[in-house]
């Protein structure tokens, strides 16, 4: 349906580990296309769009990047069954192995009902050692931190461990613990071997503070959300499978502003929510990794996002596989995409923000969407984007998750007040729409880049459709749709365009010299295209042509001009050639949820 070759994105992001994470981004793109257009040039001017996001650095001691530690010093503890050995430095009461004091304690063995509890008030870090331990608790989380100023849990390489609860606990005043593995301070889990969390009560791994995770392989099961990190999640070199029955992957503070952040440095994830696959409370930043998100659900009071923040959500690189019955990406505020490659199914939207997207890189396939990128705001400076929408391809109108009961009312507000506004500086954009193709509340502003809009076959929708104005100043735009609701740009376009009534198929657009300026083909039925480009020349005549068919001729002499189409809003096609006044007009865009 498409005729698009996607042009190659080169992609670097590195990343450091010398106590700290950082990033930079390199990125080279080549514009190539079948709906083509002759020696297209560019102008790219400065996005307007100012977002206010701040990167994270996910910081780690040396202690608590290493898995390395002396077993000649650490206490030693066997599990056997229904209890313990040890050689000094813990209290053993049955299955209950109790930690009171720093140091290292290494542990090996199975426990059929029993658990781990750290209750040290000394200053230092405890540090269990996870060596092939196989814990069930009938009664409890297997591992409870109830106090420790610091917890590091290492995994051994080459060996598994199984943490297993039951649907039944026995809970403190504060309804503690609530997961399979709980700590109420600080908890690093590092080393290269692999976790199992089978998590039947609630929560799989839960902290009351910070909780990081490094070089390790977790596999969590859990009947609610999968790992929660309180005022931090961060994960550097992981492997992470997590089936949930709530979010896969949280930071929960809602309230303090700096808390409540997801920090993901690499990793592998393969997250299976019934809620949320990652969610943050203020900031979601993604340097890099391997995504694959499946969320699933039905309840329309609930959230089945894939990546969610109620802040900012910021990524710059990584692979993305997402699959969501809600938006497949969502922030309350702000979007910003440095880079990454996204497929993308969305029961809803693919991209949405209640305020502002900006998109400075990546490769995004929208494949499925009710709409597939919303914003009150959005500015793309470069990027391949190949959207597929049941609604709007691209809607600057918005709304948020909440009540859309005062949307228009609300739409209408930003539009008089000039911040809603759609901003195209370069990149390669496609976009194949059942509803409005461009659908703004506000004006649009083209500076570069290529956009191929394959817009409605109906015709209550058009390929554009915008309130204020729409302004090309550079690049292509390429934009087919019904003739009933069909508009043109604003007549304070630097560049030229003509509007061509066709009855569909093939259409080829020549200057007087015979040369192809303009071949467009799409699967889908149009009877109007809006033809905008900086290769379009004053006093040139342009004929068109639906296959062996000519359509008109017409010389270009003013902003708009028109092949066999007439230029107001909703009117048929007219037989005639030549320049009539493009319509100002415009319906109103709906934001609203399905």
């Amino acid at each position: 349906m498409k005729n698009l070759n996607k042009s190659i994105i080169a992609l670097l992001v590195a990343i450091s580990l010398a106590g700290c994470a950082t990033q930079s981004t390199s990125t080279t793109t080549t514009n190539q296309t079948t709906t083509s257009t002759t020696n297209p040039t560019t102008t790219t001017t400065t996005s307007t769009q100012t977002v206010t996001t701040s990167d994270y650095t996910l910081e780690y001691t040396t202690e608590e990047s290493t898995a390395d530690y002396d077993d000649s010093t650490a206490e030693h503890i066997t599990l056997n069954g229904t209890g313990a050995t040890s050689d000094g430095g813990v209290t053993i009461d049955g299955g209950t192995v109790t930690i009171s004091k720093p140091g290292v304690y290494v542990f090996t063995g199975t426990l059929s009902d029993g658990q781990i509890i750290v209750n040290s008030t000394s200053s230092g870090t405890v540090r269990i050692i996870l060596n092939g331990v196989d814990i069930t608790s009938s009664t409890s989380a297997p591992i409870y931190i109830q106090e420790a100023e610091k917890t590091i849990i290492t995994v051994v390489e080459g060996t598994t461990n199984t943490l297993t609860d039951s649907n039944n606990y026995t809970l403190n005043a504060d309804s503690e613990p609530s997961a399979t593995l709980f700590s109420k301070d600080d908890l690093v889990i590092n080393g290269s071997g692999t976790l199992n969390i089978n998590a039947n009560y609630n929560d799989g791994i839960a902290g009351k503070d910070e909780v990081k995770i490094i070089d390790t392989t977790i596999n969590v099961t859990s009947v609610d959300d999968g790992i929660v990190g309180k005022d931090l999640l961060g994960l550097e070199n992981v492997n992470l499978t997590v089936n949930s029955g709530g979010d896969s992957l949280k930071a929960s503070n809602d309230t303090d502003a700096n808390s409540g952040v997801v920090a993901i440095n690499s990793g592998t994830f393969n997250l299976t929510s019934t809620r949320d696959g990652i969610q943050a409370e203020s900031l979601l930043q993604i340097i890099d990794g391997t995504f694959n998100i499946k969320t699933s659900g039905s309840d329309s009071a609930e959230s089945y996002k894939g990546l969610k923040a109620t802040t900012y959500v910021k990524i710059y690189g990584g692979t993305f596989n997402i699959n969501t019955s809600d938006d497949a990406i969502h922030a309350n505020t702000d979007i910003v995409i440095e880079g990454g490659d996204f497929t993308i199914s969305s029961g809803d939207d693919g991209v949405h923000a209640d305020n502002a997207v900006v998109i400075n890189n990546g490769n995004l396939v929208i494949n499925q969407s009710y709409e597939g990128l919303e914003g009150s705001s959005i500015t793309i400076n470069n990027g391949e984007i190949d959207i597929t929408a049941s609604d709007d391809g691209i809607n600057i109108a918005g709304d948020n998750d909440g009540s859309t009961a005062n949307a228009m009312q609300q739409a209408d507000s930003y539009a008089s007040n000039g911040t809603r506004i759609l901003t195209i500086n370069g990149g390669n954009i496609t976009i194949d729409a059942d509803g409005d193709g461009i659908d703004v509340n506000g004006s649009v502003a083209i500076n570069g880049g290529y956009t191929i809009v394959y817009g409605p076959e109906n015709s209550g929708n058009g390929a554009l459709d915008y309130d204020g104005t729409f302004a090309v100043n550079g690049g292509t735009l390429i934009a087919s749709g019904s003739s009933g609701m069909a508009m043109g740009i604003s007549d304070s376009s630097t560049v030229y365009s003509i509007m061509i009534g066709t009855s569909g198929g093939n259409l080829v657009l020549k200057d007087s010299n015979g040369n192809e300026v303009l071949s467009f083909t799409s699967d889908k039925n149009y009877q109007n295209l809006v033809f905008a480009s900086d290769t379009l020349q004053a006093n040139e005549t342009y004929t068109a042509y639906s296959g062996s068919s000519e359509l008109g001729s017409v010389t270009v002499s003013s902003t708009n001009n028109y092949i066999n189409a007439s230029g107001g809003m909703g009117q048929g096609m007219g037989p005639g050639n030549g320049q009539q006044p493009p319509s100002q007009g415009g319906g109103q865009a709906s934001g609203q949820k399905p």
